[in-house]
């Protein structure tokens, strides 16, 4: 999932980075024009998440990291439709 993750980093921008360990990941979003933490881009990406119907949440201390940590049962079908959603948004913005 995390490998998944970093592919999205390479083809969106604003993604600056994605660390974790396991199924404990945070993804990092920065600003397109000064690479600074970008906390409205996270809550835009958390509110159209919901709408799709994924709850996730934000952490650091921007608030500009998501904090991804799904279900022991999550299955490789949900990762590429959390990734797929991701990416949707992230290109429509």
């Amino acid at each position: 999932f995390a490998d998944s993750l970093r592919g999205l980093k390479s083809r969106h921008a604003a993604i600056g980075a994605v660390r974790g360990a396991g199924l404990f990941i945070g993804l990092d979003f920065i600003g397109l024009e000064d690479g600074e933490p970008d906390t409205a881009l996270s809550t835009h990406v958390i509110n159209e998440m919901k709408k799709s119907g994924i709850l996730i949440g934000a952490a650091g201390k921007y608030g500009a990291t998501l904090k991804i940590r799904p279900p022991l049962c999550f299955s490789k079908a949900d990762a590429d439709h959390f990734t797929g959603v991701l990416s949707t948004i992230l290109g429509n913005r």
